[in-house]
């Protein structure tokens, strides 16, 4: 039939006629398998695609103890020797939790959230770490109730801290979904509690990373490094991947979210663009960036908090956080709670003074600093840090008074000094409060000067609550006066005003931004001093919170001053995550094999055939039957395990064939599993599902043998990795088992081998597992591949046509051994004529094709028939 015309129609030329060539049917791929498993990693509700071990460990992790799937999955690829590929489903309870990062920019002050860096999927691969604060409303010596509702297990392997307890932490065993913390029988919290005789009952929840995690490195762009920026990935501190060259803005071909999110290859880290406002180079993101207060030749001061202050007027403020502060990550609220009065007092100039007379400033409740000043009027000023010019006049020696008392060490920032009416002069404290209301004033020496007292001072106050930690009591903090660290969350200081005409009053409040580094979290990384010149880099090699130390033998004051900006560049870890696994059940996994939105139904169309499946290591009876009868509707199979604890094989028999059920899509072997050296090097033995080595070996024996029609058990399909199996060195029943479908797994020259080619089906005639294979693979490819014709015009051309395909498909079947028979007419039927395709098949839109097949059969028992020859028979 023809396929293309080219040329005129009604027009006189040359027409040419193009026909159609042969249909070819594409061969399957063979060995693919599907597990639905519990995984360390991987994306929920997606079909994971796995063509190697790299890619599995890129994509689902490592061994965990709460899975047999990632042995399974690791001992496919290893078995397999490069034949077959792997598919999974990752199981959770629903609860888990992606780990996170936000990003800031290098701007500063007030450093703008720029970037949230999301882990590609969920779970404690990513990070774990968390603190969480609160008060707890019940303990024992064994477990501690905070009233919170969180995830089952959310905080085991976690640390509990008890304020009432200092210096002490305990191990989190587990936790409920009420916040009931258990920790180990020996804690002995609530005698310890009682014995200290206190009331503070504020408890914190630490989650540290401890080496498990996603981290996130941001540096200059390779190619524009001054206008772009770069990304390095590190998992467990591997550099996983990298970004040279990324771009802010939406436009940019270099977008970060386009590069990063649409990479295929990445399986790590999702980005969010958060900003917003004007672009500029400033802006893009930074692991840390300040303004130093602090520099020495190899150590760098910033203060860890920064503040945003929201009130209705000009109003200022500055915070002097405590260096003490034991301080985590996260912000705080202050919430004006009442406006304040600003003490005031004067200085009045009586006359003029004289050489040598003295005013003594008492600046006791300063900053809580402790002493005195002693300011000396002269006619000649030979130290000007202690001594005032006397004037012409009282007038001009208090102006002369007033620029020097701004400039007090002590003083400055924190009191107004100006010309009053007459001689006098105005003092006004910038903080509204009562501390000076008794404490602050001059002494005079002479009768030059009449002071008044420092009065009128109210305090302004304030509600200081975590933002991070709702449930913690707020702390109240004075204007102006020192307030220790109230918690583990909260940071101590001392906020102060900065304005004198404008303050603060309800409902104003100011946001405390503390960004501490995390305890020598940034070694190995780079400071980089005064980000003028970004070239000019040190190594760091230890770090507090709020202080970096650099290598030895540097120095930074030769390329940077107190004041700069500077930008660190050491990875950051991302926190927050959960795997959501302590509350699965055998629905969870019942789900993976729901005939109706299994994420496996994904490869229908896809030119697969034959899909083996298994739930390694969850032999649960509702999951078996949930995946035989998925395999029964999708024509793949499904490989049941018989539970490891059952060594008889009676018990074993009855499990098949009076709890799971029989099916024609299902296999099984037993023993289902085996004991290896623990892959994680720990020593001993681990106790695992065979399921992933037996598919290995099958998809290297179909590979080997271009199809399913060799069985694949015997000598040489060997398990080398089992190293003993739970029914001991007993030899297995097989005359009770291979005729009930149980293929068993027996020792031979020393190897476990996969013994036995049967199936547990009902219909005899599939006894043979091979057979059942083939078949099922064959039907997959001829389902996927006759579209072609779907909608061709149903004649003897389109008849023609497709008994030619069959023919040519079955005819290389033929030739690689999977039928019986000296030539392909002896073999494969294939019948496709007008017999069976009636003019009432072609109305109704049919088009029938029937094929016979002699699959070839396997040698199950070779039998011998042997016997002495008697004295007369001849022989021959």
């Amino acid at each position: 039939m023809a396929q293309r015309r080219f040329g005129p129609t009604l027009g006189a030329g040359v027409v040419i006629i193009e026909e159609e060539a042969d249909k070819q049917i594409d061969p399957a791929t063979l060995g693919v398998t599907g597990y639905s498993g519990v995984f360390q990693k991987g994306r929920i509700g997606e079909l994971i695609s796995m063509t190697t071990t790299a890619a599995a460990r890129n994509k689902i992790g490592s061994f965990i103890p709460e899975s047999l799937a990632p042995d399974a999955i690791f001992d496919f690829f290893e078995l397999g020797v490069g034949a077959g590929e792997m598919f999974g489903s990752r199981v959770t309870d629903g609860t888990e939790l992606t780990s996170s990062l936000t990003i800031k920019s290098r701007r500063t002050p007030l450093r703008q959230d720029v970037i949230t860096a999301n882990a590609d999927n969920a779970g404690r691969w990513a990070g774990k770490k968390q603190t969480v604060v609160g008060q707890w409303t019940g303990i024992s010596n064994t477990t501690l109730s905070t009233g919170k509702t969180v995830t089952l297990d959310e905080w085991k392997d976690g640390t509990l801290i008890l304020a009432e307890l200092p210096g002490q932490a305990f191990k989190i065993l587990s936790n409920t979904t009420a916040g009931v913390i258990t920790i180990p029988s020996d804690s002995l919290i609530s005698d310890l509690v009682t014995a200290s005789g206190g009331g503070d009952i504020t408890f914190a929840v630490v989650l540290a990373n401890e080496g498990k995690q996603l981290s996130v490195l941001f540096e200059d762009g390779i190619e524009n490094p001054t206008t772009e920026w770069a990304m390095k990935i590190f998992e467990d501190d591997i550099l996983v991947k990298k970004y040279d060259n990324l771009s802010s803005d939406p436009i940019s071909a270099r977008y970060f979210e386009s590069i990063v999110n649409d990479d295929d290859s990445n399986f790590w880290v999702q980005l969010t663009d958060l900003f917003t406002g004007t672009l500029g180079v400033d802006t893009r993101p930074a692991n840390f960036a300040g303004i130093s207060v602090g520099l020495t030749a190899v150590v760098l001061t910033n203060n860890i908090a920064e503040i945003q202050v929201s009130p209705a007027n000009n109003a200022t403020a500055e915070f002097d956080e405590d260096p003490g502060s034991a301080i985590v990550a996260g912000n705080s609220l202050l919430t004006n709670t009442a406006s304040g009065t600003r003490p005031a007092g004067n200085i009045t100039f009586d006359g003029n003074p004289s050489d040598n007379d003295t005013l003594t400033f008492d600046f006791s409740p300063v900053d809580g600093v402790t002493g005195t000043k002693v300011i000396t009027f002269k006619t000649v000023v030979t130290d000007p840090l202690t001594e005032v010019l006397i004037g012409a006049s009282a007038a001009l020696t208090r102006d002369a008074l007033i620029v020097f008392l701004d400039a007090m060490t002590y003083a400055a920032g924190r009191f107004s000094y100006v010309a009053g009416g007459g001689d006098d002069i105005d003092i006004t404290g910038l903080d509204a409060n009562d501390l000076l209301n008794a404490g602050t004033e001059f002494t005079e020496s002479a009768a030059n000067f009449t002071e008044t007292q420092m009065i009128g001072g109210v305090d302004q106050t304030w509600d200081y609550t975590a933002i991070d930690q709702p449930d913690l009591p707020a702390t109240v903090l004075t204007t102006g006066k020192p307030l220790p660290a109230p918690n583990s969350w909260l940071m101590g200081g001392t906020l102060h005003s900065t304005n004198i005409t404008d303050d603060f009053a309800p409902p104003d409040t100011i946001t405390i931004i503390s960004d501490p580094y995390p305890a020598n979290g940034l070694v190995g990384g780079f400071l980089i001093p005064d980000k003028s010149d970004r070239r000019i880099k040190f190594q760091i090699i230890s770090n507090t919170p709020n202080a970096i130390t650099v290598r030895s033998g540097s120095d930074m004051t030769a390329e940077a001053d107190v004041g700069n900006e500077y930008i660190v560049q050491a990875a950051t870890q991302l926190a927050g995550g959960y795997d959501g696994v302590a509350g699965v059940g055998d629905q969870d996994f019942i789900d993976t094999w729901s005939t109706v939105d299994s994420v496996f139904n994904q490869l229908s169309t896809k030119n697969k055939g034959l899909i083996k499946l298994a739930t390694p290591g969850v032999t649960a009876t509702a999951v078996a039957k949930a995946g035989l009868a998925y395999a029964e509707a999708r024509n793949y199979q499904y490989r049941v395990e018989v539970p490891a604890a059952t060594t008889q094989d009676e018990t074993a028999e009855a499990f098949i064939n009076d709890i799971v059920g029989r099916n024609d899509f299902g296999v099984v072997s037993f023993p289902s599993f085996g004991s290896v050296t623990d892959p994680q090097g720990e020593g001993g033995l681990k106790l695992v599902s065979l399921a992933g080595m037996i598919h290995g070996r099958e998809a290297l024996v179909a590979k080997n043998f271009q199809g399913f029609h060799k069985a694949a058990a015997g000598t040489d399909v060997t398990l080398p990795r089992v190293l003993k199996v739970p029914t001991g060195e007993r030899e297995l029943n097989e005359e009770l088992l291979n005729p009930q479908g149980i293929n068993v797994i027996k020792v031979k020259d020393g190897n476990f081998i996969i013994w036995g080619d049967r199936t547990i089906s009902i219909d005899s005639a599939f006894r043979f597992k091979h057979q059942r294979e083939y078949l099922s693979h064959i039907e997959h490819i001829l389902q996927e591949n006759f579209d072609f014709i779907i909608f061709a015009i149903n004649n003897s051309d389109t008849i023609d046509t497709a008994a030619t395909t069959l023919l040519n498909f079955f005819t290389d079947q033929f030739d690689i051994g999977a039928f019986d028979g000296d030539s392909i007419e002896e073999a494969v039927s294939i019948k496709i004529d007008s017999e069976i395709n009636t003019p009432l098949t072609a109305a109704n839109g049919d088009l029938n094709a029937q094929i016979r097949m002699k699959i070839v059969n396997t040698v199950e028992r070779m039998i011998i028939t042997i016997g002495k020859a008697g004295i007369f028979e001849e022989l021959g």
